[in-house]
């Protein structure tokens, strides 16, 4: 089958957000058996992983790669006054690039990365309505905008936060109704879309993680915290910020040889400074590998409130082993509550947890191994394959 596939990244090993690295695995399996072409927006962290892209899918960068001033000030209007919609020289390319229109026009099916890019159904529509049209759902954007919107507190980010939310709530519904197939990650996703669509089916996708080994506490830092993520995401940045300053000092006044090791790429100026001024914090910006900090790490934390979908740094920590204290929104979508050392929005109640888990050897290994377990048997390559094949209608190949 010709599968055209567009997304706001080109995706590579070793890309430093989980998403990207989701849909690394995505096209792979795809290419097994399908020809593939990526669309993205030509930006310089696009370019940048077009060298590092290795895989037979043709790549389409859309976009002038040096844009005159006036044109970038009006992109960037464009992408203030549309957040919730994909970049607007992505629609143009459909409506102007012949080639572009020719792939279209032969393929077998359509998919949009990231559900902002389900804005492009109706273009896409234009030039092949046959074709099966489907949206992988990384995050469900009303529910993404409205917790940015009930979390930011500075005027400007609440006037975009409410701009993006109520563009959601017009769009999303109706581009979802346009859609033959809907993939998401989780129940708790499904169970949000069920109201806004109409024909197209739901199909949950569990994403596919390392199964790791999961190492006892003996082999670890017994007090090394650890969060990953990419750290120019809002809700990564202002989730740790908070845990540093409500948190941390609780937990180091029980525990005082306690580390936080803070591994994504992108750091903010604001974290690095908050970081600079605590020895036992150590921001290390992008790294090749997570795996290094997970082996030795003896505690996960995600103190997010902000964002939608499945966390999968969450998975990922408990394949690792590591017992996890998270807020509501990082442990939705993932688990039964046993599976956390604690589910907690309140500060005082989030360090009680960290220093309780921190400080019981027997806690930390009833933890561990009842997470990495369920992890293990729910996030496997296996599964994986199965239902995406099922959302693309493809006869499934477990492995």
């Amino acid at each position: 089958m010709k599968i055209v596939s567009f997304s706001r990244v080109v995706p590579f090993e070793g890309i430093p957000h989980a998403g990207g690295a989701y849909y690394h695995h995505h096209l792979n399996h795809l290419l097994t058996r399908h020809d593939v072409v990526i669309v993205a927006p030509n930006t310089p962290r696009n370019r940048s992983a077009v060298e590092r892209f290795q895989s037979n899918a043709e790549v389409i960068l859309v976009g002038n790669e040096n844009p005159r001033i006036a044109v970038k000030w009006m992109l960037r209007i464009q992408a203030e006054l549309r957040p919730a919609s994909a970049p607007f020289e992505v629609y143009r390319f459909i409506r102007e690039n012949e080639r572009l229109r020719k792939i279209l026009r032969t393929a077998d099916v359509v998919e949009f990365q990231w559900s902002e890019y389900s804005s492009l159904i109706g273009e896409v529509n234009n030039v092949n309505p046959k074709a099966k049209k489907i949206v992988v759902m990384h995050d469900v954007l009303q529910q993404k905008y409205q917790r940015r919107l009930a979390t930011d507190r500075a005027f400007k980010k609440r006037i975009r936060a409410l701009l993006a939310y109520v563009s959601a709530v017009l769009l999303e519904p109706r581009r979802l109704r346009q859609c033959d197939s809907i993939i998401v990650f989780s129940k708790k996703d499904k169970d949000l879309l069920e109201p806004a669509r109409t024909r197209a089916s739901i199909v949950i996708v569990p994403p596919p993680l390392s199964i790791a080994h999961a190492d006892g506490l003996a082999s670890r830092d017994p007090f090394s915290v650890l969060f990953t993520g990419a750290m120019d995401r809002p809700e990564n940045d202002q989730g740790i910020r908070w845990f540093i300053e409500k948190c941390w000092p609780s937990v180091r006044q029980i525990h005082p040889s306690a580390t936080l090791t803070i591994a994504g790429a992108y750091p903010t100026e604001k974290l690095l400074e908050l970081a600079s001024q605590d020895p036992s914090i150590s921001v290390t910006g992008y790294v090749a590998e997570l795996e290094p900090y997970y082996i030795k790490s003896s505690l996960f934390v995600v103190p997010l409130f902000q964002g939608a979908g499945v966390k999968f740094k969450t998975i990922s920590a408990m394949l690792h082993g590591l017992p996890v204290i998270s807020t509501t929104v990082g442990a939705e979508g993932v688990g039964p509550p046993g599976l956390f050392g604690a589910i907690s929005d309140e500060a005082g109640e989030f360090a009680l947890a960290v220093n309780r888990v921190l400080g019981d050897s027997f806690l930390w290994m009833e933890i561990s191994e009842k997470s990495s377990e369920w992890a293990s048997r729910t996030y496997g390559l296996g599964r994986f394959h199965e239902c995406l094949d099922h959302a693309f209608d493809f006869p499934a190949e477990i492995s």
